[in-house]
């Protein structure tokens, strides 16, 4: 297997990412996970949905944000990995939808 090819992710490579979780999470939060930038959204329902984007040194860095979101009792509701273009700028995203944990 060629892990040099452009269309694979090394896990220990920085990678930009968009976590979505049930609720709102505080801007104050963003040093604690990883300077991701927080987004809340208000959904019709009268319910709240926080979305964190940022880059990410590694899936180490990955899985230290989605642990302390789970240690905050945080609901996952999806993980994007952002496909970036030329100087890091987000472009698409490929979806690992599904439960978390």
């Amino acid at each position: 297997m060629n892990l040099s090819s452009s269309s694979h992710h090394l896990f220990d490579t920085p990678a930009a990412y968009a976590i979505r979780v049930q609720g709102r999470l505080d801007v104050a939060w963003s040093a604690r996970l990883a300077d991701m930038e927080i987004h809340v959204t208000e959904l019709g329902d009268g319910g709240e949905e926080t979305r964190l984007v940022g880059r990410l040194e590694d899936q180490a860095s990955l899985a230290g944000v989605l642990n302390l979101l789970y240690d905050m009792q945080y609901t996952v509701l999806s993980v994007n990995r952002l496909d970036e273009g030329p100087a890091g700028k987000s472009m698409t995203s490929t979806e690992m939808s599904g439960p978390i944990g």
